[in-house]
């Protein structure tokens, strides 16, 4: 029978196995105390008194076994509490051999014997367990599929805690660790081994130990009542060095905790360090509730969010646009889980199909527009500019006009902070929205009589964390491959965001905007991307993985600003948001000019409508009194140069 066989026995098959093995055991160790006492062979000693004696202690054993529920143990769990009860077990068992009783004298051999047969059979019951325990600890994690893959970590604290942790992980290969030493400030544990693993040192080796060992994956603390200022230390150390920290819970804790209270891992965004603390003014709920809500690209990272948060807020109805298939049915999926009450319009379609568009304002009559379907992978539309026109610009354009012709209350436009100064053609097409946005009210009055006043608003913000335009998916990717990190330059840094708070920023310029004003976030310091790969590859575990600077793509910038110096930052009610003003006075109407590419870009090249697009936005900002700027090498020609 193999030990993984014995190890799944059900109850009644093991007390049937313990019972014969403590039987085996008996005779075994009173057949050597026998032959300790005489010195002679075994089977020359059987008399009668040696059977009595054997039975008694058979029954008396199987009693006393059964008293102290050892039967029910399995032997590759032994532990200390099991190793009393079997030694009080076994004494139990031999004492009424050694006693004398009222009712006579019992045919037994010398005591010697008797005291011999339970020393030795105490001896060959724990004998057994533990090397049933060592047999099984050893072939389960022999035959881990996957022993190769297993991670170092350094333990702080070689006490209780530190000892339960380390035997925990050793037999449970599953876990994927590897402890390859102890880091404590006793004395008495200096230079010692627990579970043959060796203690180190003191606590002040973490940061020569980590440089020594630059495998390891995480520190684990493991002494619970450690001080938050000696924390405070090794976190700083392990943050050099972008080595989580983690802290097992103490006993105190488990005990007490609450088992229904739900935990979370550590996430992206509490690695970048970004308070994803989301309140609600009552203004943001005023505004949505009971109002009928139309999200574009409501498929999308930040679109499926904006959703879930003006869920939150009780909408009349939801009209959700977009163009995937599947990103649509999944956020129909989850709103059928969490708000089945809500009513919701499902629009598989573009904000580029004028025709479709007009017919669902037409038919809906929404009153607030959340637009946040928009292409934005720089380096693909420096070579695809038609469709970043036709779908960022022109779908825009198609939006705004069916919101004014169909009486909408609110436009909100989502952009992006590579709309200022832009170097790209992604983060021009962004700058025109946002012209686009602020002059819906004063220049473009739509077919026929001119529409009641659309209240505007442009939220503008950095990279957003795991949306599908941020560098973040691309490193889980990576790493969770094993590939090599790539980041284009050493010294590129970025503005991040979680996905939360982008929304929650949304929502508030939804009830300040009136004209076109542009909103943004309190960022913080931007990160360089080099250590936003370095903190993911340490929350991870996979230190190992190297990083390659591949170079500055076509219309990437080494920063981005969140405002020009032609704008200044304004504080508004809100904490953290904040709204950017310009002296905004320009000759060239937005509206004027996308009518006028859109009617020539059939027969223009990606280069010449890359040009255009610079060039307008160009020609925009230096009537802003700020210098001419000039992105691209200029591809003359009489066509473009009308375009104003």
């Amino acid at each position: 029978m193999k030990l993984e066989q014995v190890g799944s026995l059900t109850p009644h098959n093991h007390h049937r196995l313990a019972l014969v093995a403590t039987a085996l055991i008996t005779v075994a160790a009173l057949t050597t105390s026998l032959y300790l006492r005489f010195e002679r062979y075994p089977f020359s000693l059987l008399t009668r008194e040696v059977a009595m004696t054997l039975l008694l202690l058979l029954i008396t054993r199987a009693l006393t076994y059964r008293w102290y529920e050892l039967f029910h143990t399995r032997w590759r769990y032994t532990s200390p509490p099991e190793a009393i009860a079997i030694s009080k077990a076994h004494i139990m068992s031999s004492l009424p051999l050694v006693l004398p009783l009222p009712f006579g004298v019992l045919p037994i051999l010398p005591h010697s014997v008797v005291l011999g047969e339970c020393l030795l059979s105490i001896l060959f019951v724990f004998g057994s367990r533990l090397s049933i325990r060592a047999l099984s600890e050893h072939l389960f994690s022999s035959t881990s599929p996957q022993q190769a893959a297993r991670r170092e970590v350094l333990v702080i604290g070689a006490g209780v805690s530190g000892h339960l942790f380390v035997r925990t992980i050793l037999s449970q290969p599953r876990l994927n660790f590897v402890p390859i030493g102890f880091l404590d400030d006793s004395p008495s544990l200096s230079r010692c081994k627990v579970h043959q693993i060796p203690v180190i040192g003191p606590l002040s080796l973490l940061d020569s130990v980590l440089r020594q060992h630059p495998q390891i994956a995480a520190v684990i603390i493991a002494i619970p009542g450690l001080s938050s200022l000696k924390l405070e230390e090794l976190k700083e150390t392990c943050d050099a060095h972008h080595i989580p920290l983690k802290q097992l819970q103490s006993y105190e804790e488990i005990a007490c905790s609450d088992p229904f209270e739900p935990k979370t891992k550590l996430t992206v965004e509490e690695v970048l360090d970004r308070d994803i603390r989301v309140t609600y003014d009552p203004l943001i709920f005023a505004e949505i509730h009971d109002k009928t809500v139309l999200i574009t690209g409501a498929g999308g990272s930040i679109g499926s969010e904006l959703v879930r948060q003006v869920l939150s807020c009780s909408p009349a109805r939801l009209i959700l646009l977009d163009k995937s298939e599947y990103n649509l049915y999944a956020i129909d999926q989850e709103i059928k889980r969490v708000a089945p009450e809500v009513e919701k319009i499902m629009v598989l379609g573009t904000v580029v199909d004028a025709k479709r568009l007009d017919k669902t304002f037409a038919l809906y009559q929404p009153d607030i527009v959340f637009h946040a379907a928009a292409y934005k992978h720089v380096p693909l539309l420096e070579t695809n500019c038609y469709e970043a026109f036709i779908n960022n610009i022109i779908g825009t354009r198609n939006l705004v006009r069916c919101a004014k012709r169909w009486g909408a209350e609110r436009f909100i436009l989502i952009s992006s902070d590579k709309a200022v100064d832009p170097s790209s053609v992604m983060g021009a097409t962004k700058r025109i929205k946002e012209l686009m946005i602020k002059e819906a009210n004063e220049r473009y009055h739509g077919k026929g009589q001119r529409s009641p006043h659309l209240h505007t608003a442009v939220v503008r913000f950095g990279n957003v964390i795991n949306s599908s335009g941020s560098v973040i998916p691309l490193f889980k990717q990576q790493i969770l491959s094993g590939q090599p990190l790539t980041v284009t330059h050493p010294d590129m840094d970025r503005y991040f965001m979680s996905i939360r708070e982008a929304v929650q920023l949304v929502l508030t310029a939804g009830i300040l905007g009136h004209d076109g004003e542009i909103f943004l976030l309190d960022m913080g310091k931007p990160l360089k991307i080099v250590e936003v790969a370095k903190r993911l590859r340490a929350l991870y575990g996979r230190r190992d993985l190297p990083i390659i600077f591949t170079g500055l793509r076509e219309g990437e910038k080494l920063s981005e600003v969140l405002y020009s110096t032609a704008e200044t930052r304004q504080p508004t009610e809100f904490g953290k948001v904040f709204s950017v003003h310009s002296d905004y006075h320009t000759s060239q109407n937005v509206y004027d000019w996308v009518e006028y590419i859109s009617e020539k870009i059939d027969d223009m090249s990606d280069e010449e409508i890359g040009v255009a697009i610079h060039q307008f936005v160009t020609d925009v900002n230096s009537e802003l009194s700020r210098p001419r700027i000039q992105y691209l090498p200029a591809i003359r020609d009489e066509r473009l140069q009308m375009v104003h």
